[in-house]
């Protein structure tokens, strides 16, 4: 059914290389009370190069980055966990390390959460589950907001 031609196929022309992305440097602090998610999501920011250090719940997470001596760029918390919310543990967090970053986390509609007070509208969220690429865009977008877009988070 195709006409009958003389020439030769040719194959496909090879894209340029692109060079591989460079590797993050900053450290991510990964507040979830769910272990296997924990681990899930240090794993994803760790194969993405973050440095990451992780608590399973707003206390631990209060302790750990008291005890780590380097700047932490970006808090990574699930919303909902026991003791205290993900919003609550921000404050704390922002009011010993100015300039911390934070993308919310959680199983509930970001619409759900907002409704119940714990967040606004306008903030850096994640919806669980969540792709690496989804997750690598996300935090990506948040450690390059501007610091006053930052503070509509909370």
């Amino acid at each position: 059914y195709f006409p009958l031609s003389n020439k030769l196929p040719q194959p496909p022309a090879l894209k340029a290389q692109s060079a591989s992305p460079a590797k993050a440097t900053e450290t991510i602090l990964v507040a979830e009370d769910q272990s296997h998610v924990r681990h899930l999501v240090k794993t994803m920011l760790t194969n993405l190069g973050y440095r990451v250090i992780d608590a399973e719940d707003g206390q631990s997470a209060l302790t750990v980055a008291a005890s780590h001596d380097a700047p932490i760029h970006l808090l990574l918390t699930d919303i909902i966990m026991p003791g205290m919310n993900g919003r609550q543990l921000y404050e704390q967090l922002a009011a010993i390390r100015p300039g911390l970053k934070v993308v919310y986390m959680s199983g509930y509609p970001a619409d759900v959460i907002s409704k119940q007070g714990i967040l606004s509208h306008d903030v850096a969220f994640i919806s669980k589950p969540f792709s690496m690429s989804e997750l690598s865009h996300k935090i990506k977008q948040a450690l390059d907001a501007r610091p006053d877009q930052t503070a509509q988070a909370t």
